[in-house]
């Protein structure tokens, strides 16, 4: 067995999808807390890969292979207490506005997978996001219209 002269890092893979001012989050089964779509990356798939793979699991949701519109690596040492350090690759998906919200439902290890809109992700307590993921959606969504950060 390999062991490592250095702290092991785990990398995980997040999707942030956008439709109509609403983002899907999922909720998660371990703590009830609302999170983006994602999870630990396999030792044989892509950070990408990874953030497809687990947004269907996760939500039934296939985004057929559409690129990401904006990608961010989110690799605080402190974003995952008690875990350990995880580094989190979230990838942005704004999808086209024609249309209404697809469809979703919880699988996996989400208890639940629905759209909530910008205002909600803003103004929903922080402690009701697991861990940094109401950052992560933030970071992406002030880049494409006028939001408010919140207070914590």
């Amino acid at each position: 067995m390999y062991t490592s002269p250095y702290p092991i890092n785990l990398v995980a893979a997040d999707a942030v999808v956008v439709k109509h001012g609403h983002v899907l989050v999922v909720e998660r089964a371990d703590t009830g807390k609302l999170a983006c779509p994602g999870g630990f990356v396999g030792v044989d798939e892509t950070t990408y890969a990874a953030a497809i793979r687990e947004l269907k699991e996760e939500t039934g949701f296939d985004i057929m292979n559409m690129y990401p519109t904006d990608y961010r690596v989110f690799d605080r040492p402190d974003r995952s207490p008690g875990r350990g350090r995880i580094i989190s690759h979230a990838y942005f998906f704004n999808l086209p506005n024609y249309g209404g919200l697809p469809q979703v439902k919880g699988a996996d290890d989400a208890r639940r997978a629905y759209w909530i809109t910008f205002h909600d992700v803003l103004y929903i307590r922080q402690h009701d996001f697991f861990e940094d993921h109401q950052s992560i959606i933030y970071n992406f969504i002030s880049k494409f219209t006028y939001v408010e950060k919140p207070n914590p």
